[in-house]
């Protein structure tokens, strides 16, 4: 049995201390095959825009931060396993896609008239 090893993504060490970041946007989805070195992330300074790229090659099995959200350096932003590895959230949550019945209408009353 082998076991699978993860590896976070983190939001790099600011350039300028105070500078606040935050997620803009992601390249990638959770399931999809990254190239080592390869950009999943766009992060967002008051100054600058830059790209957060894949440590190693894997699969992205997590991710842990949304759009819009404010980051600090360090932050693990994702995580990737092998290309064996199952994210962990690939498949939205179930949804109950039964069609509710209509409750049946009351028959006309003879006040009704």
């Amino acid at each position: 049995m082998s076991t699978t090893t993860l590896i976070d993504v983190k939001a790099p060490d600011g350039q300028q201390e105070g500078t606040k970041s935050k997620i803009a946007r992601w390249l990638k989805a959770v399931g999809d095959t990254v190239a080592a070195h390869e950009p999943i992330v766009e992060l967002e300074t008051d100054k600058v825009a830059m790209e957060v790229a894949a440590p190693q090659a894997g699969v992205i099995t997590e991710i842990l931060m949304a759009e819009g959200v404010d980051v600090e350096p360090g932050d693990v932003l994702a995580r990737l396993g092998d290309s064996h590895s199952k994210p962990q959230s690939a498949a939205p949550t179930p949804v109950d896609t039964a069609v509710p019945t209509p409750a049946a209408a009351p028959a006309p009353s003879s006040r009704d008239q």
